[in-house]
This record gives C-alpha cells, sequence and structure tokens, in this order.
C-alpha cells in the first residue's frame, strides 16, 4: 500500500506517524537550527546526545517539544547512541529513519521511502540520493555484500541515477536511510562495539547474510552538508584516526577472519614506526595524528582491546 503525499500538516503527520526518526548529536549546536527546521514536522522523533556538554540537549527540548531527548552521560560513539534510540521506538512503528543533524531530506522524500521499502518486501534499508551543500550529487556506490567482505569491491553506479528507478545492492550512506525496524533489530541493529566508521558495511554484511536486499531509491532525495562544530584538535585527530583503523580491524576480524586482522596488525605496526617518525620531524600535524592513532588502534588490533579507546 502507498502513503500519498498530504496537502496539510495534520494529514502530512498522519503520513509520517509510520516512520520515527532517530539522530545522534555531539557538540551540535551549531546544527541544530538547521536541524529542527527539517524534523519540525516529523511526530516522532528521538535525538540521542553523546554528552556534548553544549547545551544541545536543552536548546532541542525548546526547539523541538515532540521530540524524546535522550542525554547520555558519556559519548559512547555513534552507533551505540543510534542504538539508544532505536530502543525507544514503540514495535509497533513500522520505519525508523537515522538522520545525522548536518543532513536535510524533505517528508516527501521520506514518504518516497516508506513507499519503496512497502514496495519491497524483501528490502531491510533504502537510501535516497545525497547531495552535498552545493547542491552537488554525491555518487552512489554499488558493492555485492553476499560475496563476502573481502570478496566485495565498491565500486560507482552505472546506472542514470538522474532517472527514477530502485537500484538494489548498493552502500549505504550512514547520515540518512531508512529500515524497515522488525528486520533491523532482527539482524541487531548498529554493532555496539563500532564506536564510529564502517557501521555501513557491517549493517550491509549482516544484512545480506538474512537475505535482506539494500536498495536506493533515486526519486528521492536529501542533502548532507558534513558540517560539524567539533574543533580538530590534535587530540580530536587522533581519536578518528584510532577508531577508523580498529573498526578496520574488527570488521576485517568478524567477517573474514582472526589470521586476516592480524596480517593487516602487522602490516600498519611496521608501516607507522617510520611515518610517526618522519612526520614528528616535518610537523605535518594532520599525518602525525593520523600515525599515531593507527599505531595505538593497532597495538588494540593484535588483541582486539580498546586499551587506547579514550586517548
Amino acid at each position: 500500500m502507498s502513503v500519498n503525499m498530504p496537502n496539510t500538516h495534520a494529514t502530512l503527520a498522519e503520513a509520517l506517524s509510520a516512520v520515527a526518526l532517530v539522530s545522534v548529536t555531539y557538540r551540535s549546536s551549531a546544527l541544530l537550527g538547521f536541524f529542527c527546521d527539517t524534523v519540525g514536522l516529523f511526530p516522532n522523533v528521538v535525538v540521542v546526545d553523546n554528552n556534548s556538554q553544549d547545551g544541545s540537549p536543552e536548546q532541542l527540548k525548546r526547539s523541538l517539544p515532540q521530540a524524546s531527548v535522550i542525554s547520555l552521560d558519556q559519548n559512547i560513539g555513534f552507533g551505540p547512541a543510534n542504538n539508544v534510540g532505536m530502543r525507544t521506538v514503540a514495535p509497533s512503528v513500522p520505519y525508523i529513519l537515522f538522520l545525522n543533524p548536518d543532513c536535510r531530506i524533505a517528508p516527501a522524500d521520506v514518504i518516497q521511502l516508506i513507499n519503496t521499502l512497502r514496495k519491497h518486501p524483501e528490502a531491510a534499508v533504502v537510501s535516497p540520493i545525497m547531495l552535498d551543500g552545493s547542491g552537488e550529487t554525491v555518487r552512489p556506490k554499488r558493492r555485492d555484500y553476499s560475496q563476502g567482505y573481502r570478496q566485495s569491491v565498491a565500486c560507482e553506479i552505472e546506472e542514470d541515477i538522474d532517472l527514477p528507478q530502485v537500484i538494489s545492492g548498493v552502500c549505504i550512506d550512514g547520515a540518512c536511510f531508512l529500515v524497515d525496524a522488525q528486520k533491523f533489530r532482527d539482524v541487531g541493529g548498529f554493532d555496539d562495539r563500532i564506536f564510529m566508521y564502517f557501521e555501513e558495511d557491517d549493517i550491509a554484511l549482516r544484512m545480506a547474510k538474512h537475505g535482506h536486499s539494500v536498495l536506493l531509491d533515486t526519486s528521492a532525495k536529501a542533502t548532507h552538508l558534513r558540517g560539524t562544530s567539533t574543533q580538530n584538535t590534535m587530540r580530536v585527530l587522533i581519536r578518528r584516526a584510532y577508531h577508523f583503523r580498529w573498526s578496520k580491524y574488527y570488521l576485517t576480524n568478524g567477517h573474514v577472519g582472526a589470521n586476516s586482522r592480524l596480517n593487516e596488525v602487522a602490516r600498519y605496526l611496521v608501516l607507522s614506526i617510520p611515518r610517526l617518525i618522519w612526520y614528528s620531524l616535518t610537523i605535518d600535524k594532520s599525518r602525525l595524528a593520523r600515525s599515531i592513532g593507527w599505531f595505538l588502534a593497532s597495538i588494540d588490533g593484535i588483541f582486539m582491546t580498546k586499551i587506547f579507546s579514550s586517548i
């Protein structure tokens, strides 16, 4: 059954009652005006704040009275915080839209995504076409996750994405995607061990194992500003590099095997030492931070510990 695009706010809210919008904030106060404008018409909104300490929860409660705002006492990461939001959604709500605070999607496009999942019962996830802040299309990618993590390779979609169509076997864009709530819960939602990075690959791999397809609907559009209010200090750069590399090891360990993970760890440990020395001498801040983060992640990657995760 398709949902028709209603003409009034009252009927629009009724159409959108089939979806819960879940978002995670972290020091996002500069983006909240944009975010509140985006989700103002959505009746079911859950925002999980990762201990921002910048007034974000209070600002959200004032600006979005219909929203459930959950304030965490520590930053538990992107995926785990989304899981917190997901678990508060009533089982009677059939769809969940995961939306970054720096991403905008119109209600009509959300309704289009809902209709797509309804027309494709084999699917569990559908994404819109993403535009950047200047309005340029971000070229989507395809990957056959049913082949496994190492066997599948991401490549640009060859289809004409200017035509309205539904394309399967695509890479999920974590900034904005709609899921069948029950199927998403059945595969375990986000992996709580992944603080950030590669969540989409992990979800798609588990969807493939359960026989669920991942779709792209070129009729729906969303805009991702990729904005952030977090200052890129040396510590922030190191932490991002750490989590990027650690998550990569975690996916390799879980979807390929421990031996492959250890081979990757050994390779990056060897490469990190000369890089650390060189970038220290050249005072290249960004590359030095990345090398430090990758080195620490590689030490943790030996036994998949997270000793250095809070550096």
